[in-house]
């Protein structure tokens, strides 16, 4: 089974609707959101799409599956965190989630086998962080999708003290960087 834009976007869209779900519940019976049961809400009525996105480990490779996984774990409550303070954000917002995931899949789809390791990180507005590291070239590159459609999307990555930073980069071009992630070209 091939994953077309049109069956991206179907999961992003489910997985908005259950995700706000889960979130109106979360703050009318203060109850953690379940990520398993958003998951099974996706895909309701056929095979679930994200499930059997991942599950199709023959067309992935397990550095996509890990970076997923670690992005759908920022929808997890921190049981050590206060959930009473104010000021603290414990969890991405729907939006930022539903449009990691997103960019995540086109990447892979893009990128195929050469699909880096990353991880994730909540930013301070609710945000999130798609964030991925090679040591071996003293390497980085930053991810910033926005708690919502008001604020920009960017791309920040470094090799050593150079760096550079792009505001609403394409998709290819964040593909590009993820690309030169593994060699030991200078800034591109």
């Amino acid at each position: 089974m091939t994953i077309t834009y049109k069956k991206t976007s179907a999961i992003k869209a489910n997985f908005d609707q259950a995700y706000q779900k889960q979130l109106r519940e979360r703050i009318v019976l203060n109850t953690p959101v379940d990520l398993s049961q958003i998951l099974s809400t996706i895909s309701h009525h056929q095979k679930p799409l994200c499930e059997d996105y991942l599950a199709r480990e023959s067309s992935h490779n397990s550095d996509f599956i890990i970076t997923f996984k670690r992005l759908l774990e920022l929808t997890e409550i921190d049981p050590d965190l206060d959930e009473n303070e104010e000021d603290e954000i414990l969890n991405p917002s729907s939006y930022a989630v539903s449009k990691s995931i997103k960019q995540l899949i086109q990447l892979d789809e893009l990128l195929g086998q050469s699909f880096p390791r990353g991880f994730s990180s909540l930013e301070s507005r609710g945000g999130v962080n798609l964030i991925w590291k090679n040591p071996d070239f003293d390497k980085e590159i930053r991810v910033k999708i926005p708690v919502n459609c008001d604020f920009q999307e960017s791309v920040y990555y470094r090799k050593g003290d150079d760096s550079e930073l792009i505001k609403n980069p394409s998709l290819e071009k964040i593909s590009q960087i993820l690309l030169w992630l593994s060699t030991n070209q200078p800034i591109i």
